[in-house]
């Protein structure tokens, strides 16, 4: 990929300037860095729980996000210094699975906020409309269970089900932003397949980069026609 490459052209340039010594006190100093964060998320969502009802207003839910959204922000830029250096796989950084645990904990955190904030402080209409018919009908509706987010595979067979259940109940969610659309990409991919995507960091921004990049790599109509061919050619003949 591209951006491999990229990462391993930084990586070696990053150590000719650096030296290995250099390298290694950078990669631990970012190391403790990103643990940090982690424990002051930690204590963010502990204080948000402990306080009060009475100190919780807009302002607050604002600064709150804002603190969220900051530590996130630092977390992401070093966390590239720390995988674009020599050796990573074999840090403490990696074996502790810190960018995972973080990554879970922000967008439990974040949710967790802006759900209270949503609640609290709800978003009224500018002007409110008469009760229409369709009003009648939507609030006369049976309560349905909540779907799951829909999970692919890995296999070109099942990519046409997948992107359109990931389409319709995720990407064209217009209650979600893209940093929950790219949490649920995440969660959504098999175990061990399209690295490369889980391993972008989690930003608004990179949602789409991420997206574009599994529709070109497994929407392809040709390679689903030819994988469905195969099945059917596998199928036990019948007996007369």
């Amino acid at each position: 990929m591209a951006w491999e490459a990229t990462a391993g052209n930084w990586r070696r340039r990053r150590a000719a300037a650096l030296g290995f010594g250099g390298l290694l006190l950078v990669r631990f100093a970012a190391g403790v860095a990103e643990d940090q964060r982690l424990q002051s998320l930690t204590r963010l969502q502990q204080n948000y729980k402990k306080d009060a009802a009475s100190r919780k207003t807009e302002s607050y839910y604002m600064k709150r996000l804002q603190q969220i959204e900051s530590l996130n922000a630092a977390f992401e830029t070093t966390h590239q210094v720390i995988i674009c250096t020599e050796g990573y796989v074999k840090t403490d950084y990696h074996a502790k699975k810190i960018a995972v645990s973080f990554e879970d904990l922000y967008m439990e955190t974040y949710c967790l906020v802006a759900e209270g904030q949503r609640i609290k402080f709800p978003v009224t209409p500018s002007s409110a409309s008469a009760p229409t018919a369709v009003t009648t009908v939507a609030d006369a509706r049976v309560h349905m269970p909540q779907l799951p987010v829909p999970k692919f595979s890995g296999n070109c067979v099942d990519w046409p089900g997948y992107y359109d259940a990931f389409t319709r109940l995720i990407h064209q969610n217009e209650r979600l932003d893209n940093i929950q659309r790219f949490h649920f990409l995440k969660e959504s991919l098999p175990a061990g397949r399209d690295c490369d995507i889980r391993q972008i960091p989690l930003t608004a921004a990179n949602y789409t980069v991420a997206w574009d990049t599994l529709i070109q790599r497994y929407n392809n109509p040709r390679v689903v026609f030819s994988n469905h061919m195969n099945m059917l050619y596998q199928l036990p003949s019948l007996s007369k």
